[in-house]
């Protein structure tokens, strides 16, 4: 089993991201994947070989991040607020 997990962080030149892995348990994610679609802020994505993804969001002045995290099985909710 690898943990799932969301983090935020602050880059060099100021933009915000927003990194993500699904985690494993028996081969299966453990979160489903995040959904931005209703976020309202322009970003771009950068998927890794292991299935995580970095968000990089375009609006610098970004304080907080509020995250659902979504079971896959059980469909089951988690809420985070990533504090940048």
């Amino acid at each position: 089993m690898l943990p799932g997990f969301v983090t935020a962080y602050r880059d060099s030149e100021n933009f915000v991201h927003l990194y993500f892995y699904q985690g494993l348990k028996d081969n299966k994610p453990i979160y489903a994947n995040i959904d931005l679609s209703k976020i309202g802020q322009k970003y771009s994505t950068e998927r890794h070989s292991d299935n995580s993804v970095d968000f990089k969001f375009f609006e610098k002045r970004i304080i907080k991040l509020n995250c659902k995290l979504i079971f896959e099985n059980s469909g089951e909710e988690i809420y985070e607020t990533l504090e940048i």
